[in-house]
């Protein structure tokens, strides 16, 4: 045999032990190759049909090659969980050593061994078991293999969760929870855009056809009112206990509640504030700015130091999303302005309003510390600019801090930021746009309690605390304030906690997102100077009127 056809043998041989553990998958793939490569094993492959056969093409490619390999063994299972009594198939297939092979089963549930290649055997008790496979060829040599069978209580549930990618590792330290405390719930998780606007939109398409999945979805501060309205998710109040309930910061629960009814259970309460960066102000001998004069001039001066010429100054999220609703609104209440009065009457475009949205523009085109491209930056966008050293002041939600202080590449900024409350104008105070997220339970979902014993979970200390140290965010539960562990990740925390009681919430009303649209347009016509702040605002005030009296 020529040495080309050598190592496509070796390589047939490989591939076909893989087929063994792959079942039929592949089989195709390799007849192809094998019939372009040496007609002599077309009809080894023809008679590979099922999982038995594979060992003999095997053992029958392996002596026309003149190949020795350790011996091995392969088990499988079918099924591998559900209720008991539970009646597993087994099969094992041997590779390698020296036929002829002799089979032993292990069950794991402290039944006599069974010398048979491809048993059946039943689990009558609820339990974590492992079958082991030994095989012994003619020579004495052994080898192993080993399963898990969950025997469980009941059949197995799925309970989907949906969330963007932010929380991808806490999602999973949860999933690892689930499965040890709920051997039969089967938790997925159902990647959402980063989108707060595209994450609503999905949940409106899903809700709408009464579609039982996702059984939990993480919901917006602001979009209670809208979903208990439309009839999309569960009351909580049921299932709340009164000790479950006393150990949330109590506004974090208000924040989820619409008609005296609680709607979702918090999972991080969002606060935002103003990082900065602490080596480059030490060097010009400055405080953190308190007002927006003083952010404006420290960044400003910064700036003109040719060292420092090629950083933004102040970045910030101006894109035509949600997050922009969230920005301007930290500004419109530092410049003493109010959206709507305690009676809803439309005051947005109030003198101070109107300052407020000047001052933004002039952020980018009069003073020249955030650029162009704030107009079209979400978090991420400003963030990256922070975080990779472009920036000396930033504003954004506690997840900052998380990806701050970790090594390069990921941040060039580890140990070298700080964190304080948002600027204001004299005379007002400085304000946080109260943000968060919570769990909320599909009403269409076919598997409530079970859908509830998770969102229990998430919701325990414990479960709490993954969330907290794997993404940053400030956490409902009070007692996490004081967590050591936390503290010691994250000392910012006791400043986020002093935040909260304070921050600003968005208006609580079934028309929010309409009324979200109609900020949308109008603050970014104003941010691209397609209007004039005061035109934008008094367009936004008639708007809304009529929104509300319709």
């Amino acid at each position: 045999m020529s040495t080309g056809n050598r190592t496509f043998d070796w390589i047939l041989a490989i591939l076909l032990i893989i087929v063994i553990a792959m079942s039929g998958i592949g089989i195709y793939y390799l007849s192809a190759i094998s019939t372009s490569q040496d007609e002599n094993y077309t009809d080894l492959l023809a008679a590979i049909s099922d999982l038995d056969t594979k060992l003999d093409a095997v053992l029958h490619v392996l002596s026309q090659l003149n190949i020795s390999l350790p011996l091995a063994v392969i088990g499988s299972a079918t099924p591998t969980s559900g209720a008991t009594p539970l009646t597993v198939s087994f099969k094992a297939v041997a590779i390698g050593g020296a036929p002829p092979y002799i089979f032993e089963w292990d069950f794991g549930d402290e039944t006599p061994t069974i010398g048979e290649r491809n048993p059946t055997h039943e689990y009558t008790t609820e339990g974590i078991y492992t079958a082991t496979v030994t095989v012994t060829d003619s020579e004495q040599a052994t080898a192993s293999d080993s399963l898990t069978i969950r025997a469980l209580e009941r059949e197995m549930v799925e309970v989907v969760f949906a969330f963007n990618p932010a929380l991808e590792e806490a999602i999973y330290a949860i999933e690892d929870m689930v499965e040890e405390e709920y051997p039969y719930i089967d938790f997925v998780w159902r990647a959402m855009p980063w989108s707060t606007d595209a994450q609503h939109d999905s949940y409106v398409v899903w809700l709408t056809a009464q579609d039982p999945k996702p059984d939990i979805i993480a919901i917006d501060v602001v979009w209670p009112g809208e979903f208990a309205e439309a009839g999309w998710i569960e009351p909580l109040d049921n299932y709340l206990t009164s000790e479950m309930r006393d150990t949330f910061i109590p506004s974090t629960l208000d924040s989820f509640t619409f008609n005296e009814k609680l709607w979702a259970i918090p999972l991080f309460v969002g606060t935002p504030g103003l990082y900065y960066r602490t080596d480059i102000l030490t060097d010009f001998g400055f405080d953190p700015p308190e007002t927006y004069d003083e952010l404006v001039i420290q960044a400003q001066t910064i700036l003109a130091d040719p060292a420092y010429a090629d950083m933004y100054g102040f970045t910030w999220q101006g894109a035509k999303y949600e997050g922009l609703i969230c920005s301007w609104l930290e500004f419109h209440t530092g410049f003493g302005a109010e959206v709507f009065d305690e009676n809803w009457n439309v005051v947005v475009n109030s003198t101070e309003g109107v300052a407020a949205l000047q001052f933004m523009v002039d952020l980018i085109y009069t003073e020249m510390i955030s650029p162009e491209a704030t107009t079209t930056w979400m978090e991420e966008d400003a963030r990256v600019t922070f975080t990779e050293g472009n920036a000396i002041f930033h504003r954004n939600w506690p997840y900052v801090p998380a990806i701050a202080e970790k090594d390069p590449p990921d941040s060039q900024i580890k140990g070298k930021w700080g964190l304080v409350p948002n600027p204001h104008v004299l005379g007002y105070e400085s304000a946080a746009t109260l943000g968060g997220w919570a769990l909320a339970m599909n009403t269409y979902s076919e598997n409530k309690e079970d859908v509830w014993k998770v969102i229990e979970l998430i919701a325990s200390y414990d479960g709490m605390k993954e969330f907290t140290i794997r993404y940053g965010e400030a956490p409902p539960l009070e007692a996490l304030y004081e967590d050591t562990d936390i503290l010691a990740a994250y000392p910012h925390m006791a400043l986020l906690r002093d935040i909260i009681d304070g921050a600003t919430p968005r208006p609580m009303h079934p028309k929010y997102p309409e009324i979200s649209d109609i900020l949308q347009e109008e603050l970014h016509a104003a941010l691209t100077r397609l209007k004039t702040p005061k035109e934008a605002l008094d367009d936004a005030a008639s708007r809304l009127e009529t929104l509300l009296a319709g």
